[in-house]
């Protein structure tokens, strides 16, 4: 996959977006089990860019994330649930928890604790 820049993210669909978001997704799995922190990092940095994107556009757009909640991969479910989870709690909050305690990808359940504590906390200032 060619990851975009952020300024070409602008020429994208939300479709596109989301399917970029999925294959970055994809990619980061192998980076991080041999520990490829610099490719972690430029993956992770490209997700928050694409979700930057779609967020700026609307709550429609948003909403295209919505769909990798159910996704076949739990790298996959577990980042979209990072993201969604700031405007869609109810529908995230299960995911993230499932991923979570899935014997499955050490990754995903660390990223599912991370964004659950986090969203905790801001219900906590809120």
């Amino acid at each position: 996959m060619k990851v975009s820049k952020a300024s070409s993210l602008r020429e994208l669909s939300d479709s596109e977006l989301v399917k970029q978001f999925r294959e970055a997704t994809l990619q980061n799995v192998p980076a991080t089990e041999i520990n490829d922190i610099k490719t972690i990092n430029h993956l992770d940095d490209y997700t928050s860019a694409i979700y930057k994107e779609l967020r700026s556009r609307g709550r429609e757009s948003q909403n295209a994330l919505l769909p990798l909640l159910e996704d076949d991969d739990i790298n996959v479910r577990g980042a979209a649930a990072s993201r969604v989870v700031d405007f869609e709690p109810n529908r995230a909050i299960p995911v993230l928890k499932a991923v979570e305690s899935t014997p499955l990808g050490r990754a995903a359940a660390s990223l599912a604790r991370v964004a659950l504590v986090r969203w905790e906390q801001k219900q906590a200032v809120s």
